[in-house]
């Protein structure tokens, strides 16, 4: 029996928040740029220790499923709409020690799944792990 692996922590947290695009972000100032990774830092760590609905602390790795919902279904390319939630919620992950660090062997962050038709909403599934070799990437 110790020999089988544990079944991996399922999380699910979401967030009214749309973080901004690649191209969004990257016309901005140094001082908004400084000004709103604060802000979605703060968002994304209340969230996350949220009473009720707390993210377990001390993963060895996780993987991580975003679904970016927009009310209009204009084309969206994916990888644009990931780069900057990736980057502030991995950060946010690490700074709460939620994961040791955000290396590609401890977090992967799986390509978002883009939908439309509803309220803007950013829905995050964090599969964690225990152990580096729990799992597979998914």
């Amino acid at each position: 029996m110790a020999d089988q692996a544990k079944e991996p922590v399922i999380y699910v947290c979401s967030f009214p928040e749309m973080a901004p695009s690649l191209n969004e972000w990257s016309r901005w100032h140094w001082a908004k740029k400084k000004e709103q990774r604060e802000i979605y830092q703060r968002v994304y760590e209340a969230e996350l220790t949220r009473k009720g609905n707390k993210c377990p602390r001390g993963l060895a790795r996780v993987e991580i499923h975003a679904v970016l919902m927009y009310p209009e279904g204009r084309r969206r390319d994916s990888d644009n709409m990931e780069a900057v939630l990736k980057k502030w919620f991995q950060d946010a992950l690490v700074h709460l020690r939620i994961i040791p660090d955000d290396t590609a062997e401890r977090c992967h962050f799986h390509t978002p799944r883009i939908m439309t038709g509803g309220k803007p909403m950013t829905v995050i599934t964090i599969e964690g792990f225990t152990t580096l070799e729990e799992g597979g990437s998914t």
